[in-house]
This record gives structure tokens, C-alpha cells and sequence, in this order.
């Protein structure tokens, strides 16, 4: 079972609209995401889990329990059992890791990060006054998040929280490991780890400014979207410089998100709402939902 709901890559941007444990993948699908569905990973077994009228964003999967976002946040079994309302503040950027849940509140002109105890349902705030706040993960008991034009890491275990470089034009972030790779307005890749404070090392100009994906495909394939379409074809660049772009044939809802869960295997929604995936170059390409 899993002990963290879901990956950093899955949940900002991508907004969380799939999450995997085990053989299961669970997905969202309907008029505002209200329908949250499962099936196995090979399309077998499809169900619905949860009808949620104000949809279900930011799916963490642990244990028995599945986490999202939907007004409010709540959480149900995987069985479609059991549902409640864990917390009634609106909130976002959600991340499950254990018995601790993550997030963010939107308020007038700033966001809050709070944590909370699912298992007891007590918040507490663990940063105020964030402004602009544009991406947030959690991981080895750190949350990283953009605010005020910067990176900022803050120690989970001893509440300390560090600079760790300034990021005045960040397009799109992805993270792997303990890199930060993002896109600037100057047309740019950039790599940043975020556990050192070197100063972001460039590593070549994007084919586009939008990263969607990040796969371990071929030592490293970052997955960029064309254009301000909401439907067409990834292009990809490998890190050692390989370009390509996925066949004409894949139309991707890029409002949707790109799921990596494991080596090649890229997950993602059509514009008809058929969920498939593909390897991280756009080839073996399988329809897995009806």
C-alpha cells in the first residue's frame, strides 16, 4: 500500500486527476470531475468509486483511503465507502504523506499552508502571507514551494525554512528526485537541486516553454507542450539532448495532466476522454478505459 498518495509531478500543475497504488488506478471523468472511477492497470475491472458534485481534484491514494479536493477536503474508501468531510477549508495543492495531509488555502491576496492530522482532523498552519504562490510538493520531510518569486524549502521535522534561490520567471517546474527541473520566460531549461544552493545550472532551450512530464524513459525524457492548445501531441526532449515529438495520431487533453507511475509508461486522457497511455517517446500507445 502506498504511504505517500501521490507524486510531486501529479498533484500541482497536473492537479491530481489520477493516482495509482498497487494495480489499481483511480480517475476522475464527468462534467467537473464529479465521477471518481477505478480500474486495474491493464483496463480491467473499471467501476466508480465516488459521485462528488463539486469533483474531485488532487486524488491521494493511502491505504484504504482515498484524499481529494472538492470543496472542502475529504476523503472515501477505495470500496466507495465510508465517505467524509475531513476539513470544510477550501483546499489545494494536496499532499498525503501517512497519516499527514499538506495543503494550501487561497485568500485574499496570499495563500496559507496548513497541515492536518487524519486521524485526529486537527489543522495547524505551518506558513502565512505566501504570495503568488505557484508550486508546492512534499518530499523527505520537505516541503518545497514557490512564493514571492522564489524557492523556498521548509523542514517539516524542525518547522526552518530556507531560501533557496530566486525565481523571478519560472514558466513550469517538474521534480525528480532532488532536481528541480523548470522552464523561465527566457525560453530556458533549468536544473536545481534543491538540496544545495548552487545557483540554477541551464541546461538547454526548450522546445516549449510548458513542461507536462518528467519519465526515467531513456535516462531522462522531459515531455513539453506545444502552443496554448488544449488538445494535440507532447514533443519531448531526452537529457542528453535527443528531440522528438509523439505521433499526429495522439490528440492529448493537456488539461488533464500527465501521469508517470512508473519507467517508459506515460497516462493521459484524449480529447474524448478515453484514459491511455503511451511510452514517454508517445510509442505503444493502449486505450485503457471505455
Amino acid at each position: 500500500a502506498n504511504t505517500v498518495g501521490n507524486a510531486p509531478n501529479h498533484l500541482s500543475d497536473n492537479r491530481g486527476y489520477v493516482a495509482k497504488q498497487g494495480d489499481w488506478l483511480y480517475y476522475v471523468t464527468g462534467n467537473g470531475y464529479r465521477y471518481l472511477m477505478k480500474m486495474k492497470t491493464d483496463g480491467s475491472s473499471q467501476q466508480m468509486v465516488d459521485q462528488h458534485e463539486s469533483g474531485h481534484i488532487c486524488l491521494n491514494v493511502v491505504g484504504d483511503w482515498i484524499y481529494f479536493c472538492g470543496n472542502g477536503l475529504w476523503r472515501v474508501r477505495t470500496d466507495g465507502s465510508g465517505k467524509e468531510l475531513m476539513s470544510t477549508l477550501n483546499a489545494w495543492f494536496l499532499f498525503v504523506v501517512g497519516d499527514t495531509g499538506y495543503f494550501a488555502v487561497e485568500g485574499i491576496g496570499d495563500y496559507t499552508l496548513y497541515k492536518i492530522d487524519l486521524i485526529t482532523g486537527k489543522t495547524s498552519v505551518l506558513k502565512s502571507s505566501v504570495q503568488n504562490l505557484r508550486y508546492m510538493a512534499v518530499q523527505n520531510d520537505t516541503l518545497l514551494y514557490i512564493g514571492n518569486f522564489a524557492l523556498y524549502a521548509l523542514q517539516l521535522r524542525t518547522g526552518q525554512e530556507e531560501l533557496i534561490a530566486a525565481l523571478p520567471d519560472v514558466w513550469s517546474i517538474l521534480l525528480q528526485d532532488n532536481t528541480l527541473y523548470y522552464t523561465a520566460a527566457n525560453g530556458r531549461l533549468y536544473a536545481l537541486e534543491y538540496t544545495r544552493s548552487d545557483t540554477p545550472v541551464p541546461l538547454f532551450t526548450a522546445p516549449q516553454t510548458t513542461l507536462i512530464f518528467y519519465s526515467p524513459y531513456q535516462n531522462g525524457t522531459l515531455g513539453f507542450w506545444p502552443g496554448s492548445d488544449a488538445v494535440g501531441r507532447p514533443s519531448t526532449q531526452t537529457l542528453a539532448g535527443k528531440t522528438g515529438s509523439w505521433p499526429s495520431s495522439i490528440q492529448a487533453d493537456v488539461g488533464k495532466g500527465f501521469y508517470t507511475f512508473d519507467n517508459e509508461n506515460v497516462y493521459f486522457f484524449t480529447q474524448e476522454q478515453v484514459f491511455c497511455r503511451a511510452r514517454a517517446d508517445g510509442t505503444d500507445l493502449h486505450r485503457l478505459s471505455q
